[in-house]
């Protein structure tokens, strides 16, 4: 059970860790006012 537990904490980490620089890279392009032609438009 102890490690049922230890390995779904460590791969909802691995999956933040892995997913986090794209978000904030989405976000960055997001909200950037010069960047209208990244966004699909």
């Amino acid at each position: 059970m102890m490690k049922t537990i230890f390995l779904f904490f460590l791969t909802i980490y691995i999956a933040y860790y892995l997913f986090r620089p794209v978000t904030e890279k989405e976000i960055k392009k997001f909200n950037d006012p010069d960047n209208w032609s990244n966004m699909g438009l």
